[in-house]
C-alpha cells in the first residue's frame, strides 16, 4: 500500500512540476491568463449527454458540466464551461 502511496506522490510532483513548466515562460498575469485560456481551448468537446443537471459544477460563475467514469481502475474526467478560463484552471488540474 505505501508503495502506491509513493508512486502517486511521486507522480503529483511529476504533473506538478509540468504545469509550473507550462508557465515558466510567462512574464506577466496577461501572459499567464492567456495560456489558461489556450489550455482550455485544447480540450476535447464533452458529449452533450453528459451536460446534465447532475453533472453541473454548484457554486460556479460559469455553467460547468464535469462527467467522471472508472475503466479499469482508472478514474476519467470531462469537462465542458461557456468559460474558456474555467477551462484551463480545470485542464491545470486534471
Amino acid at each position: 500500500m505505501w508503495k502506491r502511496y509513493l508512486n502517486m506522490f511521486e507522480s503529483c510532483l511529476e504533473k506538478q512540476k509540468a504545469v509550473v513548466a507550462k508557465f515558466a515562460s510567462c512574464t506577466c498575469s496577461e501572459e499567464k491568463y492567456q495560456k489558461i485560456i489556450e489550455l482550455g481551448r485544447a480540450l476535447p468537446s464533452l458529449d452533450p449527454k453528459y451536460k446534465t443537471e447532475e453533472n453541473l459544477v454548484q457554486g460556479c460563475q460559469s455553467r460547468m458540466y464535469l462527467h467522471s467514469e472508472m475503466k479499469d481502475g482508472v478514474l476519467f474526467f470531462e469537462l465542458s464551461s461557456d468559460a474558456l478560463i474555467s477551462q484551463g484552471l480545470v485542464r491545470c488540474l486534471f
